[in-house]
């Protein structure tokens, strides 16, 4: 029979679902640590194994789940699991309502049988953040399950909540009155989706960067809560902005560049609609600095546009996942030498960062997927913690990456890159025109590449069979 606790507190949630006997959710630990029924179950006639009676109202302050053959804590049966707070949130951690007044502050205590899996949610209120689980079995700050092998302490770490960053969900052309009427459209946008604050547009002008406007704000997340960035926008991003105001994942979506340049650049600084005058664009899953690039086009045209919220200084530092590792090479690779000669290069370089483990390129072959020559297991990540996905099941169907895959073995950025991948979608089989002839020739064009600026599986024209970089994952 499967038991539940969950320890509610008034800053987070955390929820442990435990594989276990007999539960009762009625019975209290009492002073010597047996199990005293509160006498809610014999009211019902239920009277299990470990039931004493009505209870004495006494009781530590954990909740102690056992077997029902066992109704005392056995060091060779049980575990104990120690749920702590850190951060700046504050509220106490309370059980669910079957034991009510049940309080244990900021530290809860759990009581498991041995090899019981675990699985920890961590919810955070109002006004609070939840930055990851930091010490302990869990990592990074997604759902989190471990078998409870032995006592264990996990941290969930919160914080103040940071600036919102957000893609409008609307259109606009170069036209928005100057930035104090493009910051304008921001605040209307925000107020529509319920969000508070104070928010300007990140666009620039022939005088001004975007970033400077940002007039020392810290610490910056999507609507999703995903972090994007702690001081800079302007360099690798942890997660693309890519959501708009109310969550809607834009994806590659047109936005208004943010980079500084002459006022003919910048549509006379976002004051005139001509078709005689340009801006630059750019796209919304972007996954380094929006400051430079982009294409050009007219001001007459309607593009999406960035807005992000200021006034807040919280310094975040999202726990990263541990998972298994992924970068991207420094050295090229030509494909004409099939796949054995792609694995070498990715081995040859993690070697040389010190990585430890098996290391193969992701390349499709024809009619088989790049993801077919891995394993499931730990989510591949990069050298900051951030997992490209969540797991393997979702290279399969993902049109997109999380993250940009920016970094090689050794963690330097590498911004403006294009790797081969073989397929034309992550999960799909290639064929023999995406595989320049299953990786035989350097003769040809194939449009199957990743791009390491942003999250897109694809090329954007196409690329040479030429010597190309690879995306390398761990077995």
């Amino acid at each position: 029979m499967r038991g539940h606790v969950a320890l509610v507190c008034v800053a987070w949630v955390v929820l442990l679902t435990c594989s276990c006997g007999r539960v009762d959710f009625e019975d209290l630990p009492g002073p010597d640590g047996a199990i005293v029924d509160t006498g809610a179950d014999v009211a019902s006639g239920d009277v299990g194994p470990g039931d004493v009676g009505p209870g004495d109202g006494g009781g530590d302050t954990g909740v102690r789940i056992v077997d029902a053959a066992s109704d005392a804590r056995d060091a060779g049966r049980t575990v104990q699991i120690t749920v702590s707070r850190t951060g700046a949130g504050v509220g106490a951690v309370v059980a669910d309502s079957g034991a009510p007044g049940l309080s244990c502050g900021a530290v809860c205590v759990v009581d498991v049988p041995v090899g019981t899996t675990v699985t920890v949610t961590s919810t955070a209120s109002a006004g609070s953040w939840f930055e990851g689980w930091g010490t302990g079995p869990c990592s990074g700050r997604a759902r989190c399950s471990f078998a409870a092998t032995s006592d264990a302490t996990i941290e969930a770490r919160f914080t103040r909540v940071p600036n919102r960053i957000f893609v409008s969900s609307t259109t606009h052309d170069g036209s928005f009155g100057g930035l104090a009427g493009a910051d304008a459209d921001c605040g209307v946008l925000a107020s529509a989706a319920g969000l508070s604050g104070s928010w300007i547009a990140l666009l620039s002008t022939s005088a001004i960067t975007s970033f400077s406007r940002l007039s020392g704000s810290r610490g910056f997340i999507r609507m999703d809560d995903a972090p994007v960035a702690d001081q800079s926008l302007s360099f690798a991003l942890w997660y693309p902005v890519r959501l708009d105001e109310y969550g809607v994942d834009v994806g590659a979506a047109d936005i208004w560049g943010l980079n500084r340049g002459a006022p003919t650049d910048l549509c006379a600084d976002f004051t005139t609609n001509s078709a005689m005058v340009t801006g630059h664009i750019q796209n919304a899953d972007r996954g380094w600095s929006f400051q430079s690039g982009g294409g050009g086009v007219t001001c007459d045209q309607s593009f999406r546009f960035v807005c992000a919220e200021v006034g807040k200084t919280v310094a975040i530092s999202p726990s990263p996942t541990v998972g298994r590792g992924a970068f991207v090479t420094v050295g090229t690779w030509l494909p004409d030498g099939g796949l054995a000669s792609a694995d070498v290069l990715c081995a040859a370089e993690a070697t040389a960062a010190g990585r430890s483990g098996t290391y193969g390129a992701f390349l499709a072959t024809d009619g088989a997927a790049g993801i077919d020559r891995f394993s499931g297991g730990l989510p591949w990540v990069r050298s900051d913690g951030m997992p490209l996905l969540p797991t393997r099941a979702d290279w399969l169907t993902a049109a997109d990456l999380d993250v940009s895959p920016v970094y090689d073995a050794t963690g330097a950025a590498h911004l403006s890159r294009l790797v081969l991948s073989g397929a034309a979608t992550l999960g799909s089989p290639g064929t023999l025109a995406s595989t320049c002839q299953d990786w035989t020739t350097t003769v040809g064009m194939t449009s199957a590449c990743i791009r390491t600026w942003s999250t897109q599986a694809g090329c954007v024209s196409g690329t040479s069979c030429s010597a190309t970089r690879l995306l390398c994952l761990e077995e």
